[in-house]
């Protein structure tokens, strides 16, 4: 949970009591290391089995407001919005591996900055191994915050490599990955992650960030509008900080519960 310093009086004789309370803003200087990250969001199982190979949605841009520690803490941590396109296994991270897109705020280890940057992940099929990589930081390409944005993960058959595109336009492409060469996704998925406790997630309750116009595409289709109603799950790491729901059958909106 996110605490501040507080002061309480206890008695007439106890004088100022420090205790710690739920913040209505200002800076926390903790940064605590979570079992899993956290998560918000929504999972689409895809209705014909292990055949996807693509996943595209709009995103209303949001960045959660702040990130972990003090503003000259150099903890690596992130806030993250992303669409992914995951398969079920045992290879995987917590029993599956994915290929997602998105954008969010980062930190570098050793360095105290604060990044904007998209960026494109994709699991190499072998437990805990990831092709990862932060791109376009603090440049041009970075979704400016509030600005509506196209984001698409499509694994192109001809190349066997995972390609990323941004409003129509490809601007990543994932190593050939022998493990992917075999594999199509059973799974949909879109949401916010966050590293710890303290990082804020994007959108908060009365400004959510807004992922819409939701679409799978499957071997030799085209992209058709995923319906949340059918063999969807929320999945929420911690629902007293971090929140999903569906505006509509085809969006989803996530927040932070306590933002600082």
């Amino acid at each position: 949970m996110k605490w501040a310093l507080g002061k309480f009086a206890v008695g007439d004789d106890a004088g100022i009591v420090e205790i710690m309370q739920f913040p209505s803003g200002g800076p926390i200087d903790c940064c605590t290391k979570m079992a899993h990250h956290g998560f918000a969001g929504i999972r689409k199982n895809n209705y014909s089995g292990a055949d996807l190979v693509g996943v595209k949605a709009n995103f209303t841009t949001k960045y959660g407001a702040f990130l972990c520690g003090t503003p000259s803490d150099t903890i690596y941590t992130f806030s993250l919005v992303w669409l992914e396109v995951g398969y079920d296994t045992t290879l995987g991270v917590n029993g599956y591996v994915w290929a997602q897109a998105g954008f969010g705020k980062h930190r570098i280890a050793g360095l105290n900055t604060v990044w904007q940057a998209r960026f494109h992940e994709v699991h190499r099929g072998v437990a805990g191994d990831l092709v990862d990589r932060m791109i376009d930081i603090n440049n041009s390409g970075i979704p400016p915050d509030g600005e509506i944005h196209e984001f698409k993960e499509e694994f192109d058959l001809s190349s066997q490599r995972w390609i990323v595109y941004y409003d129509g336009s490809a601007y990543d492409t994932a190593v050939a990955i022998p493990f992917w060469q075999s594999v199509r996704g059973s799974y949909s998925r879109y949401g916010g992650e966050v590293r710890h406790l303290e990082d804020d997630m994007a959108g908060t309750a009365s400004s959510p960030c807004r992922i819409f116009d939701c679409t799978t595409k499957s071997v030799g289709g085209i992209y058709n509008t995923v319906t949340f109603r059918l063999s969807s799950s929320f999945q929420w790491e911690n629902r007293s900080q971090w929140m999903a729901d569906t505006a509509d059958a085809n969006t989803v909106l996530i927040w932070d519960v306590h933002p600082r």
